[in-house]
């Protein structure tokens, strides 16, 4: 799968949405960690810490995207309306894609090391 910088985008932001609604659609106890190292930008490198943050501390990521939204109108406020635009995907694509990000990063760095 080659896709183009815009659908990574819109790839990342339906994986970070998807832990967004987990306690929702009740897979919370599905998730795994996430690898800040997988998405691009420093928004959503952050988002992907503080996810895993939650996970490590079993508190709500629910509340966190709150949290989140509160924080940001203003400052990357069109970044999180992207990321909230997406559907939720289920977990096993979450993960699958997830894996994907992260060839595709391990493809960058060592086409950068080259």
């Amino acid at each position: 799968m080659d896709y183009s910088g815009n659908i990574i985008n819109r790839i990342e932001d339906a994986i970070i949405n998807t832990f967004f609604w987990a306690e929702e659609l009740g897979f919370r106890d599905q998730l795994f960690k996430l690898d800040e190292r997988n998405f691009q930008g420093s928004f959503k490198k952050r988002i992907a810490y503080r996810i895993n943050e939650c996970l490590d501390k079993d508190k709500s990521i629910t509340l966190l995207s709150m949290s989140i939204a509160d924080a940001c109108k203003g400052n990357n406020e069109i970044l999180f309306l992207e990321i909230i635009a997406q559907n939720p995907m289920t977990i096993k694509m979450a993960r699958e894609y997830h894996a994907h990000l992260a060839m595709r990063r391990i493809e960058r760095d060592l086409n950068v090391a080259s």
